[in-house]
């Protein structure tokens, strides 16, 4: 697998940042070498080799019983543990810190919670190792902060040892972001919000730009303006971004999923399974593989992310836009997630049976 930086002198061998040969047993990966070498960039990211010796060559990756990655060497992850759906509920790294998650019975993520810990607090671990109950405490060594999710709301959250009144945590919880089919709206609670801003998406459903619209903060008027910008190479991991780009303003990106960077985790949340675009690999076999007999279950798009999306990280669909009563949608997985009730099945029926006159697929070649 290669990534080039568009032939920058200083990035490895004739502009490759990534030059990757995977090591396997069956479908699943071993072991890593990137001979393309680090560029050590602090605005690009890219596939950080820390432990594989070409010459030597040890496991890097290491699977559970149901195939799901339990740790990543290179990424210093030392353990990850599962629900009974296959879902992380923790991330163990080697530095201690941590990342925690919450899902309800079907799988919808109810809450996030990045724990950071001091360095020198703890010794480094080993593969298989969790520090159990970390949290805030009274020694002040230890950061928790994250999200809560309830609907298409998005809740901050900051964990904080009470010195005043229980002697124990305790949460501040604010509403930080409110979702809509178009964008999000911040500052909801506030008296001189909501301020609401838009994606401007390509034909993959990818968040290319964030435009903001103009508000009034106080007696001062802010403009509209583009407030975010983001590239992709093919396999969504976000190119190297200039002075004005701001990638850190909002998370939500290829293919509309939450790109999770904390302590180097960089994967999308991508509702059934987490997406690894480094590699285009994802970190548990798909839960639909079965019908899939002819492709690894770790792949992604079937290895085609080009003129494919996987809305929910279970179902490959072609990237075909769609027309409805007028209105452009990049593909029937965007339609159904505007409509709302109807999945995208009976986007697809609509189209199928003609049953909106103006309801039209759009091809290469244009409307048919």
């Amino acid at each position: 697998m290669q990534q080039t930086s568009g032939g920058s002198p200083n990035l490895g061998n004739d502009g490759d940042i990534d030059f990757l040969y995977f090591g396997y047993n069956g479908n699943q990966i071993q072991w890593i070498f990137d001979d393309g070498g680090n560029s050590n960039l602090y605005n690009m990211k890219e596939y950080v080799e820390r432990h594989y010796s070409y010459d030597n060559p040890i496991t890097e990756f290491f699977y559970d019983a149901n195939g799901n990655m339990t740790a990543d060497l290179d990424r210093d992850i030392v353990t990850i543990k599962y629900n009974l759906l296959n879902l992380p509920e923790l991330i163990q790294f080697k530095n201690d810190c941590q990342i925690k998650h919450t899902y309800s019975a079907g799988g919808q993520k109810l809450s996030s919670r990045y724990i950071t810990v001091n360095a020198g607090v703890y010794q480094p671990l080993n593969q298989g190792q969790v520090i159990e109950n970390l949290d805030v405490n009274e020694n002040d060594n230890v950061t928790v902060d994250g999200m809560d999710y309830i609907g298409n709301i998005e809740y901050q959250i900051y964990r904080y040892f009470d010195w005043d009144v229980t002697f124990e945590p305790a949460e501040l919880k604010y509403i930080f972001r409110v979702h809509n089919p178009e964008g999000f709206a911040t500052n909801a609670t506030t008296t001189n919000g909501p301020i609401y801003s838009y994606y401007r998406k390509d034909h993959l459903g990818n968040n290319r730009e964030v435009w903001r619209a103009s508000y009034t903060w106080g007696s001062t008027a802010h403009p509209a303006a583009t407030v975010q910008r983001t590239q992709y190479y093919p396999s969504g991991l976000p190119w190297k971004y200039n002075i004005g780009d701001n990638p850190g303003s909002q998370p939500y990106k290829y293919g509309g999923k939450k790109f999770v960077e904390m302590h180097g985790l960089d994967e999308y949340d991508s509702d059934a399974r987490w997406y690894y675009p480094a590699i285009m690999r994802t970190t548990t076999p798909d839960p639909l593989a079965e019908k899939y007999y002819d492709i690894s279950p770790y792949a992604w798009c079937g290895n085609n992310p080009v003129n494919r999306i996987d809305p929910d990280g279970r179902f490959v669909l072609p990237a075909i836009p769609i027309i409805i009563e007028g209105v452009i949608y990049a593909s029937t997985a965007i339609a159904a997630a505007y409509y709302g009730t109807k999945t995208v099945k009976e986007i697809k029926q609509i189209v199928n049976e003609k049953r909106v006159d103006k309801a039209k697929v759009v091809d290469s070649h244009g409307i048919r």
